[in-house]
């Protein structure tokens, strides 16, 4: 399956019926959808090897504030990303499957020219912090990471001692803008 500008719209009517209303605004994610190019393939986690390693990038930041240049910051942090770490994606995974999160994800894999994992990391649905994810239960680490705010102002986090310390890092950075997250580097087999 392949998801384009064409067919956003009715991808987009089933991530707002699950997802419940979370995970971003709609018709931003729609907007969002202009900046992808061509087509984005989407994978079953069964297509990945057990040793691939998924990426997931995704916003922070209050619904207030105003995003600029979407693209262009998350194509900063994916390249920061790949530089510092050294990390070889083998595909995208949405953080969630609200409106947002999957147009953030679908830019970032459209950009990295690699597939969009047909899963997400918080287990079907939205949240509003990150221990409720599903991997906080497997015990999985979030980091390393790089967040960018749309100045292209960039933090990296290589560690924590938990999630808690890192929502409050990343909770820090975006009391007064939307940063974007790259990271959450996790194996398929995870």
């Amino acid at each position: 399956m392949k998801i384009n500008q064409e067919n956003f719209r009715e991808v987009l009517k089933g991530i707002s019926l699950i997802c419940g209303g979370g995970g971003g605004n709609p018709s931003e994610a729609e907007e969002r959808m202009n900046e992808v190019l061509g087509e984005v393939e989407i994978n079953d986690l069964d297509d990945f090897e057990d040793e691939d390693v998924l990426v997931s990038i995704f916003g922070v930041g209050g619904l207030k504030t105003k995003e600029r240049n979407v693209k262009k910051t998350i194509q900063k942090g994916l390249d920061e990303f790949k530089q510092e770490f050294e990390i070889k994606p083998a595909g995208v995974i949405p953080v969630e499957v609200g409106a947002g999160s999957v147009s953030e994800a679908l830019i970032a894999a459209n950009a990295l020219k690699l597939p969009l994992a047909n899963a997400d990391i918080v287990g079907m649905r939205c949240a509003p912090e990150i221990y409720l994810e599903t991997i906080t239960l497997a015990d999985i680490s979030r980091t390393p990471l790089i967040a960018v705010s749309p100045d292209r102002e960039i933090v990296s986090i290589k560690q924590t001692k938990g999630y808690e310390e890192l929502e409050e890092k990343l909770r820090s950075l975006s009391s007064n803008k939307i940063w974007y997250v790259m990271g959450y580097p996790i194996e398929k087999k995870e």
